[in-house]
């Protein structure tokens, strides 16, 4: 009785089977069912019954071939994008694309003159990736109280543009796609960190932290370590 439940799904994926088959302009030599419904056996026992798949070897064989080449490929990939998060970096004047900044130019809490909206790579487009490989950039934040440590806010995000390696946000902003926000809570290192003088005499804290992505089988993971 269960089985004849799926008499008209077997049906349906016959008729379909066949009319893809009258269309493709080469033989059709192999079929796979994907998706949950596809793992049923009454499904692949009213199939192999079904005269229009006639000759469909063991599921078993095609489930591991299948399984061995999707395992195989995203265990070893290459990134599409560029990933990275905002900077800041240091103001240098020999530099031509700083100097064309100079007017956007501020003092960090270190009294450094550094440069706003620009780009930090993690991971290049074209990196060969493997499965659970780890990618970091270190980064410097400075602050002017220690009661600013709490947490550390970092925003993750992929470059779809053309260049290789992107060093500014807001040349082609629209390239620029949030992936992710991340939040650390820092709260417990604020009573360790110890002041710091800044180059024009005032006081700041800083702390050097790792912005990290991995990627995973499924899924791409984004953390903050410090």
């Amino acid at each position: 009785e269960v089985a004849g439940c799926f008499d008209p799904s077997v049906q349906a994926i016959a008729d379909a089977f066949k009319k893809q088959r009258r269309a493709a302009t080469v033989p059709i030599k192999h079929v796979f069912l994907v998706g949950g419904y596809a793992a049923s056996d009454f499904l692949y026992q009213g199939i192999q019954k079904h005269p229009a798949f006639a000759g469909v070897r063991n599921k078993a064989v095609a489930d591991g071939a299948v399984s061995f080449h999707i395992d195989h490929f995203v265990t070893s990939r290459t990134a599409k994008f560029t990933y990275g998060v905002g900077c800041s970096p240091h103001y240098n004047s020999n530099l031509t694309d700083h100097w064309e900044r100079r007017r956007t130019q501020y003092i960090s809490p270190s009294g450094r003159i550094m440069l706003p909206q620009g780009f930090a790579s993690i991971l290049l487009k074209g990196t060969q990736v493997s499965e659970q490989q780890e990618f970091r950039q270190v980064l410097v934040v400075e602050r002017y109280s220690r009661s600013e440590f709490t947490s550390i806010e970092m925003s993750f995000l992929a470059y779809r543009g053309s260049l290789l390696k992107p060093t500014w946000m807001d040349e082609e902003p629209a390239s620029f796609t949030k992936l992710c926000t991340v939040i650390a809570d820092t709260s417990r290192l604020v009573n360790s960190m110890r002041p710091q003088r800044s180059l024009n005499g005032g006081i700041y804290y800083s702390l050097d932290i790792y912005v990290i992505l991995l990627f995973g089988l499924t899924e791409l993971k984004a953390q903050i370590s410090w």
